[in-house]
């Protein structure tokens, strides 16, 4: 936010912006693991986050969770499936505008081998 103020007339100017901090990124996983993918906001006002997969809204239900903390925004998918492929668009919208962040995630097929025993979750984030 910035102010200035005029000499003769008392007088602020408010800068409003709104931006994405950290953008999501493409990415494959294999069938089975959880994917976490995550955005970061910044706006004054502070700006609504939607998620769009294949530009139907993403709402928290069965394996799919959409939440936010502070100034990140993300979606969880547990054990993904290959229907859960597709482009996933992060919308971020105030009263002064609205900026779109896509990525595409990919699902392969199931490799059997988890030496671990259990899912494996997969964060993916990248810098504007």
């Amino acid at each position: 936010i910035g102010r200035r103020r005029c000499s003769s007339v008392r007088c602020y100017l408010l800068l409003l912006f709104f931006f994405l901090k950290v953008a999501p990124c493409d990415q494959e996983v294999t069938q089975g693991q959880d994917v976490v993918i995550s955005a970061k906001v910044a706006g004054q006002p502070r700006p609504m986050v939607y998620w769009l997969k294949d530009r139907v809204p993403v709402k928290t239900a069965g394996r799919f969770a959409v939440r936010e903390t502070g100034s990140a925004s993300e979606v969880r998918i547990g054990s993904a499936q290959r229907s859960d492929a597709g482009l996933y668009v992060c919308k971020i919208v105030n009263e002064y505008g609205c900026k779109l962040a896509e990525c595409r995630v990919e699902v392969k097929g199931e490799s059997g081998f988890n030496p671990v025993g259990r899912n494996t979750v997969q964060y993916i984030s990248s810098f504007f």
